[in-house]
C-alpha cells in the first residue's frame, strides 16, 4: 500500500469514498490497499461510521454472496476473512497514531470521533438545505452537496456487492433530486414564480423523499436495522401511498419501487391483502392511472395476486392484459417478462401445452433483444420442468439445444446446472453410465465457483439419479445433505421441500423393508438436528407454517424426546387426518424414529 507519512495531528481521518477509496490525516495519506476485500471492509465501515456492527452479520453482508466474477464465501470463510482484514486495518491505522478501528464483544466499527467522509458531508449538506430558512441559503447548501458528489464520482469504484449497488442507487436518487431542485430554484430567482410548476415540484419532491425511503428500507431488509425501517414505512404508509398515486397519474414509465417495498413490509405485518386491494381500486378508477403506467401496475398486481394471494385466474388475466399493452408499446423486454409469468401461471394450472408455448415465446423475445444469458436461463428452466414431468427425452433435447450453436450457455453456474439436469435426463432414459459422467463433470466445473445454493441443487439431482437407479440409501443421504445445506443457507421453502422428500423416501424404504441395516442411531441424531434447524429457521424468518407442518414438527420432536411411543404416534396421526397430513410422513415418523 502507498502512504506518505508525516507528523501526526489531532485531526480526524478524512476518508474519501466517491471516485476511489483514500484515507488522509494530517500529512499521512493512504491511497492504495492490499486487496479488494480490504477496500470493501473499510468502505462499508466508513459508510456507517456511527455504528458498531455484529461481526457475524458484517462478514455475511460483505462477503457472504460474493461479487460478480468472484467466488462466494461460506459463513465460516467469511468470518475468517473478516478477522484477517480487521487485523490488517487495525495495524495500518494504529501505526499512524490513532485507534480508528474499534473491536469489542463480537462487534466492530470505526471510532466516530476520528473519522469524516465525503459521503457524510454530502448528506449533511442536503440536511442543511432541508432546514434552510431562505432561498439563498438553500441554493448554497444544495450547490455544496452537488459539488461534493460531482467532484468525487462513483461510490467505491471496483467494489461490486449488493450493499454497494443499493447505496449507489440511494445516493444517485438524492443527487438527481438535488440537481433538479437547484436548477429550478436558480431559475425562479430570475423570473416570476410559476405557481403550478412550484406545486408540481413540491409533489415531485415528496415522491422522491418517499422513493428514497423505500430504497433505504429495502437495503435494510434482513439486517439488524430491519424492524425499525419496517416500523417507519408502516407509520408513513399514507404518505407512501400518496407518492405512488402521484407516480401512477403521470404519463411516464413508472418505477413502482414504492409498491414493491410496501408489499414486502405489509406482508411482514400480516396485511397481505391491503396493498393489492388498494392498487386494484386505483386501477379500476376511470382515468386515475395514466396510459403508460397501466401495464406496470397490472404486472405488479398480477404478481401479488398469484404469489401472495393465490388468485391464479385473476393474475393470468392481468398479466395477459399487461403483455398486450406492452406489445402495442413495443417494449420487448417487458413483453418477455410478462410471457415468462404467463408460462408459470399456465404450468401451475396444469396447462402443459400453453406453458410450453409461452416459454418458447419468452425465449424467442429474449434472443431477439440480445439477452442471451436470460434466454439460456429460460431454456434451463424449461428443461428442468420437462424432467419434473418425467419427459426425459424432451428435457435432454432442450439441454443439448442449449449447448450448441452460437447461443450457448453462459457462466460456470449455468454450465453446472445443465450438466446436473442432463444427468437426471440420462438416468431417466436408463443411461446410468452417462449420468455418472455428467455428475462428475458438474463437480469438476463447480470446483472453480463454490456456491452453496448450487450444492443444494446438486444434492437434489443426485437424489433423483439415485432414485432412478433404485438406490434408496443414496436418495436419503442426498436429501439429508440438501436439507442441512438449506438450513445453513436460510432457504425456508427448500428446507420444507427436501425434508418432505426425505420423509417420503424413509417411509417407503422402511415400509417395504429394503434397508434393514440402516444405522438408526446415527439417523436419529441427524434427524433431530434437521428438525431443530427447521424450527429455528421458521422462527427466524417468520415463516408461516401450515397446520400440517406444525403438527408434524411437534410430533417428531415429541417422538425424538421419547415423550410419545409408537402407539401414541399412530393415534395422533389418525386424529390428524382432518389436517391432511400425508400417510408417508406419518409412517416415516413411526418407523424411522425408534423409542428411546
Amino acid at each position: 500500500m502507498s502512504e506518505r507519512q508525516g507528523r501526526d495531528t489531532n485531526e480526524k481521518w478524512q476518508i474519501t469514498l466517491l471516485g476511489g477509496l483514500t484515507a488522509k490525516r494530517g500529512e499521512t495519506e493512504i491511497t492504495t490497499w492490499r486487496s479488494v476485500r480490504m477496500r470493501s471492509l473499510l468502505g462499508y465501515l466508513a459508510l456507517h461510521p456511527n455504528q458498531q456492527h455484529d461481526r457475524e452479520f458484517l462478514a455475511e453482508e460483505i462477503w457472504g454472496e460474493g461479487a460478480p466474477g468472484q467466488r462466494a464465501v461460506d459463513t465460516i470463510g467469511a468470518s475468517a476473512l473478516l478477522t484477517q482484514e480487521l487485523s490488517r486495518l487495525r495495524k495500518l491505522f494504529t501505526g499512524n497514531g490513532s485507534d480508528l478501528i474499534l473491536t469489542a464483544h463480537g462487534t466492530c466499527g470505526l471510532n466516530k470521533r476520528l473519522v469524516e467522509t465525503d459521503v457524510g458531508r454530502f448528506l449533511a449538506a442536503l440536511d442543511q438545505a432541508e432546514r434552510a430558512t431562505s432561498t439563498d441559503e438553500r441554493v448554497a447548501r444544495l450547490g455544496e452537496a452537488v459539488g461534493i458528489y460531482r467532484t468525487g464520482g462513483q461510490l467505491l469504484p471496483g467494489v461490486h456487492h449488493e450493499w454497494v449497488e443499493a447505496k449507489r442507487t440511494v445516493l444517485a436518487a438524492r443527487l438527481d433530486a438535488a440537481e433538479e431542485e437547484l436548477a429550478e430554484l436558480r431559475r425562479s430567482t430570475e423570473s416570476d414564480v410559476d405557481l403550478d410548476a412550484m406545486k408540481e415540484r413540491i409533489a415531485r419532491d415528496a415522491w422522491r423523499y418517499q422513493l428514497q425511503l423505500h430504497l433505504v428500507a429495502g437495503a435494510a431488509l434482513n439486517t439488524p436495522e430491519q424492524s425499525q425501517w419496517i416500523d417507519r414505512l408502516d407509520a408513513e404508509r399514507q404518505s407512501c401511498l400518496a407518492a405512488i398515486e402521484w407516480e401512477l397519474q403521470r404519463d411516464a414509465v413508472p418505477r413502482l419501487l414504492g409498491s414493491q417495498t410496501l408489499r414486502y413490509v405489509w406482508l411482514r405485518r400480516g396485511r397481505k391483502n391491503e396493498m393489492a386491494e388498494w392498487l386494484t381500486v386505483r386501477l379500476n378508477t376511470p382515468g386515475f392511472v395514466a396510459p403508460t403506467p397501466r401495464p406496470w401496475l397490472l404486472s405488479a398486481l398480477a404478481t401479488m395476486n398469484f404469489h401472495i394471494l393465490g388468485r391464479e385466474a385473476l393474475s393470468r388475466a392481468q398479466m395477459q392484459e399487461a403483455f398486450d399493452i406492452f406489445s402495442r408499446m413495443g417494449r420487448r423486454p417487458e413483453m418477455a417478462g410478462s410471457m415468462a409469468s404467463l408460462a408459470y401461471c399456465a404450468y401451475s394450472s396444469g396447462e402443459i401445452d400453453a406453458w410450453e408455448e409461452y416459454s418458447l415465446h419468452a425465449e424467442q423475445l429474449l434472443i431477439e433483444i440480445g439477452h442471451d444469458e436470460m434466454a439460456a436461463k429460460n431454456r434451463l428452466g424449461r428443461a428442468r420442468t420437462y424432467l419434473d414431468m418425467q419427459r426425459y427425452e424432451s428435457g435432454l433435447r432442450t439441454l443439448e439445444d442449449s449447448d450448441s450453436g452460437d447461443r450457448s450457455l453462459h457462466g460456470t453456474n449455468q454450465q453446472t446446472l445443465a450438466l446436473l439436469y442432463s444427468a437426471v435426463a440420462h438416468a431417466g432414459l436408463g443411461n446410468f453410465g452417462e449420468a455418472a459422467n455428467r455428475l462428475k463433470g458438474a463437480d469438476a466445473v463447480k470446483q472453480d465457483a463454490p456456491n452453496l445454493k448450487l450444492d443444494i441443487i446438486r444434492s437434489h439431482c443426485w437424489a433423483e439419479v439415485a432414485g432412478l437407479r433404485g438406490d434408496a440409501l443414496g436418495v436419503m443421504r442426498a436429501y439429508a445433505d440438501a436439507t442441512r445445506m438449506s438450513v445453513e443457507v436460510g432457504e425456508a421453502s427448500w428446507v420444507v421441500d427436501h425434508l418432505g422428500n426425505l420423509l417420503d423416501v424413509l417411509a417407503k424404504s422402511f415400509g417395504n423393508g429394503s434397508l434393514p441395516k440402516f444405522p438408526r442411531p446415527i439417523a436419529l441424531r441427524d434427524f433431530a438436528t434437521l428438525i431443530e434447524g427447521h424450527r429455528l429457521l421458521a422462527a427466524k424468518s417468520e415463516m408461516n407454517i401450515s397446520p400440517d407442518d406444525s403438527l408434524l414438527l411437534a410430533l417428531i420432536e415429541a417422538r425424538i424426546a421419547g415423550r410419545l411411543g409408537p402407539t401414541g404416534m399412530k393415534d395422533a396421526m389418525h386424529s390428524a387426518q382432518a389436517l391432511t397430513l400425508t400417510s408417508a410422513a406419518a409412517l416415516a415418523c413411526s418407523l424411522f424414529v425408534p423409542a428411546n
